[in-house]
């Protein structure tokens, strides 16, 4: 269990920064600070000592010192995050300084307490913002299929249209059934941002899985809705990209978010299917894969959402939507390789609504029937 924190161990977190300070400052001046500090009606007596090779903190009082402040805890911390002007702390007597001042401007230099070695820039691409106007021909498309049915699933009947129409052209398209693959939940160990290369300490096909997403340059995640949302193996293998990145924190294109450890121009692209006829069952997934985007830098360029997955296939008199659907799947492929955007007239066609009335009445009717009858399934899907 995670102990709460108390007054003095955050005190001694803030010398830690307060060390490396000075430890990589080009000039180490000598110095002692004693802090008399108050909190919740208790006086905590702590100093720093810099004999102009290192610093050392600790617990206790001085006899002797340069420079001494007396102040409520939370007063200094907000002194030490620059959130309190010095000047204005004195004033209004939340801070008081007996000696020699300078001496603590010297050894305390707050705007050097956050400073770090790494290099982590890594700001939005030109690609990342607009993604279709600088689009090439991807080399290696990466299709994950996330149903644990893998090939006798819905989402593959309708994925195969999908991805001979990549093929079309030539692309090299690699199918990753994640089902047949073992994909473990992310731990929240951390060692992935404790070593330096990123790699998941976990022995499952992850980081294997990894290399391949690495070297592609379309990602395409297909998957059968789930309660209004991914199935859990792909939910663990999106979590995994955990160790894709560095533990930084940056500014994105609208929020916080990490450095990636390798920078490439790749994109994404959705395609799922569900039971319910509704386009709105979709909407929980579309602003998840958004979200995805943004924080692993892959421009999200669009998806494939087709409703009543099993409806169509199933049912006699939609045949000839069926096979429409089918049809312009396999064009969408060819147009999103071409030119990393489909036709909203085939999206229009590939997501034809199905009254949910008449849905409910023929669907009841055919589970009615698969209740009955054990080989009612088209043995296909």
């Amino acid at each position: 269990m995670k102990e709460e924190v108390s007054p003095q161990k955050s005190l001694e977190i803030l010398s830690h920064y307060i060390i490396d300070s000075y430890n990589s400052a080009p000039e180490k001046p000598m110095g002692l600070i004693q802090f008399h500090l108050k909190h919740q009606g208790k006086n905590i007596s702590c100093y720093l000592k810099a004999d102009g090779e290192q610093m050392t903190f600790n617990f206790g009082e001085l006899e002797n010192y340069d420079v001494k402040l007396t102040a409520e805890h939370y007063n200094w911390l907000d002194l030490a995050a620059g959130r309190l002007n010095p000047v204005i702390g004195v004033i209004t007597k939340k801070l008081q300084f007996e000696g020699d001042t300078k001496v603590f401007g010297k050894l305390i230099k707050s705007n050097s307490l956050f400073k770090i070695d790494a290099d982590i820039s890594d700001g939005p691409t030109i690609f990342e913002k607009k993604p279709i106007q600088n689009w090439s021909r991807p080399e290696k498309v990466m299709v994950i299929l996330g149903s644990p049915r893998g090939r006798n699933g819905y989402t593959f009947h309708y994925l195969n249209r999908f991805i001979k129409g990549l093929e079309t052209d030539g692309a090299s398209v690699e199918l990753i059934e994640l089902g047949k693959k073992k994909v473990n939940s992310c731990t929240g160990c951390f060692h992935c941002w404790k070593n330096s290369t990123g790699r998941c300490i976990q022995n499952d096909d992850v980081n294997d899985l990894y290399d391949k997403f690495h070297e592609s340059d379309l990602i395409v995640y297909a998957f059968t809705l789930y309660w209004d949302t991914v199935p859990g193996i792909l939910k663990n293998f999106i979590e995994r990209a955990f160790c894709l990145e560095y533990p930084y924190m940056i500014p994105g294109l609208y929020k916080t978010r990490h450095p990636r450890r390798k920078k490439l121009d790749q994109s994404f692209f959705v395609f799922s299917v569900c039971g319910f006829p509704e386009q709105s069952h979709f909407d929980s997934v579309k602003d998840y894969f958004k979200k995805i985007s943004h924080n692993s830098h892959i421009p999200f360029i669009g998806g494939i959402y087709r409703s009543a997955c099993m409806f169509l296939p199933n049912d006699p008199l939609y045949y000839k939507t069926y096979n429409r659907i089918l049809d312009s799947i396999q064009e969408a492929g060819v147009m999103l390789y071409k030119n990393g955007r489909i036709d909203k007239k085939i999206i229009n066609t590939i997501q034809t609504r199905i009254d949910p009335k008449e849905f409910q009445l023929h669907a009841n009717k055919y589970w009615d029937n698969v209740v009955q009858r054990k080989d009612f399934f088209v043995s296909s899907v």
